[in-house]
């Protein structure tokens, strides 16, 4: 079936590449991997990459190279959306995918609105993942580049292989990523080890912030613009802050909430067994069943509310796991 996403290719002269809002990882990942394929693969065609990201962080920089995001728009034959479930999530760019003559839809989110004229949906620890494995059944070129593209994202989106859709073929995964020369060390420590002095102290900060939700289970910390001025931050580097708030602690979920432009950014983390996703899309969002965020201008308090609620009722269902059972 990918044999069509090659036959557009090759019959297109400009091609679009879009990633959802707020770009991470494996949004950027998987956008510089296609690109890179097709550069490789079909030298002549015109490829432009959208994102909504005003402000890519340095990593991510790194990454791109000489690649402008978001260039002068053109008429485009196809356009590939990469990790984005939903549509509505390319934000300003959203004419851009709904004006090509054929759109096609990459991604593993479970949720998938399946809005494209061809979509290829697998739920995988990534999208990265997902797409890393398309293009290698062509039997056409990928090189380390591609490669070291796609390992920011399995890492980044996996959490450093932590979470629950990681399989054994994501393993043998990062040994065909080595076997292509790709530094994996080297990208673990460039996006996980150490923090500019700005984050960790909204690190500190995020913890003087922290209130405690449903019989001290859940962690709501609100960021305000005084506290990442305070710190010399930027609004971007606080989505560096929840992951190692919500692991420092015991609680099942944690909620991080920070401003950005008009409205607020939420962050949200749990633990495997209860769902975080459900609230990000009763607020817009979306995301994964661990690890979700949105856009809202609900208020702070009615915000506690839904999260209190909704988690509440899911506690009461939450099993603790066994751990004994990993040693039987």
């Amino acid at each position: 079936m990918f044999i069509r996403v090659l036959e557009l290719i090759k019959k297109s002269n400009n091609i679009a590449i879009l990633t959802h809002d707020n770009a991470d990882g494996d949004a950027i990942g998987s956008a510089l991997m296609l690109d890179e394929f097709i550069k490789l693969n079909y030298p002549n065609k015109n490829v432009d990459i959208f994102t909504d990201s005003t402000n890519i962080s340095e990593n991510f920089q790194a990454m791109l190279g000489n690649i402008v995001v978001n260039p002068v728009e053109k008429n485009y034959q196809l356009a590939i959306s990469v990790d984005c479930a939903d549509n509505g999530r390319f934000e300003k760019y959203n004419h851009v995918f709904a004006k090509a003559d054929f759109t096609v839809n990459i991604d593993h989110h479970k949720d998938n609105a399946q809005y494209a004229d061809l979509n290829f949906v697998s739920n995988m620890s990534s999208n990265c993942e997902h797409l890393f494995y398309l293009l290698k059944a062509t039997s056409l070129k990928i090189n380390k580049r591609l490669a070291s593209c796609a390992c920011v994202g399995v890492l980044t989106d996996s959490m450093e292989l932590s979470i629950p859709t990681v399989t054994a073929q994501t393993y043998k995964l990062m040994t065909e990523f080595l076997a292509l020369g790709v530094d994996v060390y080297g990208i673990r420590k460039m996006l996980f080890s150490g923090k500019d002095l700005p984050v960790f102290k909204l690190i500190s900060t995020a913890l003087n912030n922290a209130e405690f939700l449903c019989d001290n289970r859940v962690l709501f910390i609100n960021i305000n613009k005084r506290d990442i001025q305070k710190c010399r931050a930027t609004e971007e580097q606080v989505s560096e802050v929840i992951s190692n708030v919500f692991y420092m602690s015991k609680c099942l979920a944690c909620f991080l909430v920070s401003p950005r432009k008009s409205y607020w950014h939420v962050s949200m983390r749990c633990v495997d067994g209860l769902n975080v996703n459900v609230i990000a899309k009763s607020m817009g969002g979306g995301g994964h069943i661990c690890a979700s965020a949105t856009n809202t201008r609900i208020s702070i308090t009615n915000m506690k509310t839904l999260i209190e609620s909704e988690m509440t009722k899911q506690i009461n269902n939450y099993t603790s796991p066994n751990h004994a059972k990993f040693f039987e």
